[in-house]
């Protein structure tokens, strides 16, 4: 396990587990400089 994943897990969760999450809130837990950044990794990450 490493650092990246541990992120890419916490946003996978934000995203799909957790209620009400937004891009916004991703980017804010992971201290991203800008939304562009988090759309660009996350976007992938589909919404259930």
């Amino acid at each position: 396990m490493t650092p990246h994943t541990l992120r890419h897990s916490v946003a996978y969760r934000m995203l799909n587990v957790e209620e009400g999450n937004t891009f916004y809130d991703v980017r804010n837990r992971l201290r991203h400089a800008s939304i562009q950044t988090t759309e660009r990794v996350y976007d992938h990450i589909d919404r259930v």
